[in-house]
């Protein structure tokens, strides 16, 4: 990526570039596409990355381009499966814009996010918009960032988005809420493309680590959807933040690792479905925490949330 970066630095603009990465995604691409047209500020190149779709994304996607005026469209098409990391990684390398805008195939952005993350990012490398997130049993979640511009420490980065540090701010960093600069994606390597799930937590990690300046804003500007592939399920998800907690185990004292390793356990056997082991790991977790009262309620909120996400409840 040097020599991309190299002619990124040496001119600059504010033209704003939109990835969509794509894999399997024929019920709601189009949809997804018709958001990022119906902007108060239209982007100035959409960039479509299929991922080697088995149904008719690619077709879909194609027909949508060919109708489609007044923005450039690039329409790319992975010979072979990479993943979503990789695939937006694809993307941003074929945009020609400075800002990068990111939108899954199954989100919906609202028609001021683009107008409003530009505006973020004359001023900030990164910008994370809030979201709405829709369960197929219809639990929906809110994800309301706390308004905030600035530095984010390193170490802060670390207790709210490994150790789920509860504060008086939140912040949420899922990719499809992500707009960046790309000159600053490229220069800290872009989305890791090893991991399956989590990548966008790992990314918000190395840019914190490298000092950007972040903007968090608290308009809900996307409408994501939780779609039911292998990939995405919590038990994938447990094991992929597992593996993300050895990633960054160095920076972790050994009391924060005895922590979070031990809330993985409770989440591990909550999902295998052993009822008769999540009890005693749960009560381990707490023996090792270091605010057992706050972590025993937050534990349970959490794991009310799974419990919706998995069962046809919407309260």
């Amino acid at each position: 990526m040097s020599s991309l970066l190299e002619e990124i630095m040496s001119e600059e603009s504010d033209r704003t570039s939109v990835v969509l990465v794509a894999y399997n995604a024929s019920a709601t691409v189009v949809s997804a596409l018709d958001s990022m047209v119906s902007q108060t500020r239209i982007p100035d190149e959409i960039v479509i990355v299929d991922d080697c779709s088995s149904d008719e994304t690619f077709e879909l996607a194609s027909r949508w381009s060919e109708k489609s005026s007044g923005t450039s469209i690039r329409l790319i098409r992975n010979q072979i499966n990479l993943g979503a990391a990789a695939s937006r990684n694809v993307g941003v390398q074929a945009c020609s814009g400075d800002y990068v805008i990111f939108c899954d195939s199954d989100d919906l952005m609202y028609q001021d996010r683009v107008a409003k993350q530009v505006e973020a990012l004359q001023e900030s490398d990164v910008s994370y918009v809030s979201s709405i997130k829709v369960y197929p049993n219809h639990y929906e979640t809110t994800h309301i960032n706390s308004e905030y511009t600035g530095s984010l420490s390193f170490d802060r980065a670390l207790k709210k988005f490994l150790l789920g540090e509860e504060s008086d701010s939140s912040i949420f960093v899922p990719s499809c809420t992500l707009g960046v600069r790309r000159r600053e994606f490229l220069e800290i390597g872009g989305f890791d493309s090893s991991l399956v799930r989590l990548e966008d937590v790992d990314f918000a990690l190395r840019a914190a680590r490298s000092d950007f300046k972040f903007d968090f804003d608290g308009q809900v500007l996307v409408r994501r959807t939780a779609t039911s592939a292998n990939y995405k399920s919590r038990e994938i998800e447990a094991l992929a933040q597992a593996s993300l907690l050895d990633r960054y185990q160095a920076f972790l004292n050994p009391s924060e690792y005895r922590e979070i390793s031990a809330w993985f356990r409770v989440r591990k056997a909550y999902f295998s479905g052993n009822r008769l082991s999540l009890i005693p790991t749960l009560m381990r977790y707490l023996l090792v925490s270091r605010s057992p009262r706050n972590r025993f309620r937050a534990a349970l909120k959490r794991l009310d949330h799974d419990r919706k996400i998995r069962r046809n409840v919407n309260s």
